[in-house]
């Protein structure tokens, strides 16, 4: 009995697997890499991204308004003193204006938790598939906020 070992078939099946290593594995990788771009385009479309980033923008924008004007504070004394900023203001005056900032505070926490999970998921996408690319999801909130902020005449801090 003899052992005979057709040597021609392992070099022909170890240049073929080679060849689809060099080949094959980048062709996946780059097929991979496209339809995770896809994927992310087609979610930020369909899911209404834009617009709760724009909402968020906004509400921001005008919250910081309510903050521009100045601090609330109540001087206790004999007569009590409102002021917001550096003016007097009235009783009235004050509770508006914590309230305004109140349902603004609140708005911001709304809509800042879908979009700060919407931002960790698609980001964690991108790190896990060694994207070194920014968060397109981030570039489209933060482009909202510096429209929004330069139209209330408000600075914007890129951060």
């Amino acid at each position: 009995m003899e052992l005979t070992i057709p040597v021609i078939q392992i070099a022909v099946v170890g240049i073929i697997t080679f060849g689809a290593a060099i080949i094959l594995k980048p062709l996946a990788l780059v097929i991979r890499d496209y339809l995770l771009w896809v994927g992310i385009a087609r979610y930020i479309k369909s899911s209404n991204f834009n617009r709760r980033a724009q909402r968020l923008a906004s509400v921001k924008a005008r919250y910081n308004e309510h903050i521009k004007k100045g601090d609330l504070r109540i001087e206790l004394g004999e007569p009590e003193t409102i002021y917001m900023g550096e003016k007097k203001a009235s009783l009235e005056e004050f509770k508006r204006e914590q309230e305004a900032r109140d349902v603004l505070s609140e708005r911001i926490h709304d809509n800042s938790k879908r979009i700060n999970k919407e931002l960790s998921i698609i980001g964690s996408l991108l790190r896990h598939f060694d994207q070194q690319e920014r968060n397109p999801a981030l570039d489209i909130v933060k482009r909202h906020e510096r429209r929004e902020f330069t139209r209330k005449g408000l600075e914007y801090n890129d951060v």
